[in-house]
């Protein structure tokens, strides 16, 4: 059975604008931020085949390799990453699922600097680093805004874009979990399916092929993770020297803030990541009602949105964790946003 969503009329506006973007424009880059997710990647390969469906050309080109978890999507393989990628000139770049562009960006240090930039995202602390912006934070993926602009352009979908949006969705909402999941979304996902996406084998593709050093990783989270503010919060640190006794280097930490996130009674929950690059520590912050975990990011220059959020802090792992959690803690005795 093929369902047929209602059209949105919030989102005409910005459609509209977009298209005028597109039209007298005929080559795109099309990018996203740092450590690529389903809902940058699905965004970007749905995105990429609409414009050629407009007789438009893009190149997707990220700062970083597709993890092996995606790599089962249509057209992944044609993803590229690194600025020896480009293959310009471009007439614009299209930036999706990012809140900001930072200026020490690899690829826009080498592109030119009056570039034009279409920004669409959904995260309620994006900058609006574009020339144009469509920025959606109601919206539980970027792929929900995709699907509008592709309805709006009358190009219709086939099996490899909805395939591309589905994985957006079913990522960046948790499984259809998360308090932004609407029942829109819902309908969108079910003329998504109706284009002959197996659900089973998209779950088993994305969260059902760990390796032995991945599972040895979740288990070191379990047994390390820590509580305060009377349990409201939980979190739990990754050293270097975890990642190697373990044998492996976590890409997306999704599942693993879940698992603190899980603990009965938790409001809150923050992974410390410390990364390659020494003198650096990434946080990851997933909450409840209540618990903006935006508010937290964005304190120490990071965002995202009120029930997930991230930022990239200087100094050791211990420094670090000690800042954030000494402000998560004042968050937690408010019970509610930081004041």
């Amino acid at each position: 059975m093929r369902f047929r969503v209602p059209p949105d009329p919030a989102a005409r506006p910005n459609i509209r604008a977009i298209l005028a973007f597109l039209r007298d424009r005929r080559r795109f880059l099309l990018t996203t931020h740092l450590r690529v997710d389903g809902d940058a990647l699905g965004s970007e390969i749905a995105l990429a085949r609409m414009l050629a469906k407009l007789g438009k050309s893009a190149d997707i080109v990220n700062e970083d390799p597709v993890p092996a978890e995606f790599r089962f999507l249509p057209g992944a393989d044609a993803v590229a990453h690194g600025r020896r990628a480009l293959h310009g000139p471009y007439d614009a770049m299209i930036v999706v699922d990012s809140g900001t562009y930072p200026a020490d960006s690899g690829l826009r240090r080498i592109l030119p600097p009056d570039l034009p930039i279409l920004n669409i995202d959904h995260h309620t602390s994006n900058d609006r680093f574009g020339t144009l912006n469509w920025v959606a934070p109601s919206l539980g993926s970027v792929g929900e805004m995709i699907y509008r602009l592709c309805r709006g352009a009358g190009v219709a979908l086939d099996p490899d874009m909805a395939l591309g949006l589905y994985v957006s969705m079913v990522t960046d909402t948790g499984r259809f979990s998360f308090s932004n999941t609407s029942a829109y979304a819902h309908l969108i996902a079910a003329e998504l399916l109706g284009h002959g996406i197996d659900p089973g084998r998209v779950t088993n593709e994305l969260y059902g092929n760990k390796s032995l050093a991945e599972l040895r990783l979740q288990a070191e989270t379990i047994r390390g993770v820590r509580l305060a503010s009377g349990g409201r919060l939980a979190w739990f640190g990754m050293t270097r020297a975890l990642f190697r006794r373990c044998g492996v280097e976590p890409g997306d930490p999704q599942e693993y803030v879940n698992l603190l996130k899980s603990v009965r009674g938790v409001k809150m929950a923050l992974l410390f990541r410390e990364v390659e690059e020494p003198g650096k520590v990434r946080v990851s912050i997933r909450s409840e009602s209540g618990y903006d975990a935006s508010v937290l990011a964005q304190a120490f220059g990071g965002g995202g949105h009120r029930r997930a959020a991230g930022c990239t802090c200087d100094g050791r792992l211990a420094d670090v964790s000690r800042r954030v959690l000494a402000r998560a803690r004042r968050i937690a005795a408010a019970g509610a946003q930081e004041v």
